[in-house]
């Protein structure tokens, strides 16, 4: 039986793949689903990225270190148009 794909081909084709905590092959369409991702995967001990305000994350790492972003400087990071 094959596999499903995880996104159809024109999303896929408008989307990010390769980011970090993220399958290689995972193609992402937007920074919110990513976030969504990295939120999933905060419970597996992943650094997580959080909104604090409106525009506003903070990255927390298991050692304490905490980062902050804009959304356009996680947009421009992460390489998504919007």
């Amino acid at each position: 039986m094959a596999q499903k794909p995880r996104q159809d081909d024109a999303r896929a084709k408008r989307g990010v793949k390769g980011l970090p905590y993220a399958d290689s092959d995972r193609v992402f369409a937007s920074l919110d689903e990513y976030l969504a991702h990295r939120a999933y995967t905060a419970t597996m001990g992943v650094p997580t990225l959080r909104e604090v305000s409106p525009g506003r994350y903070v990255e927390e790492a298991a050692d304490g270190q905490v980062r902050r972003y804009t959304r356009q400087q996680l947009l421009d990071m992460f390489g998504f148009t919007h």
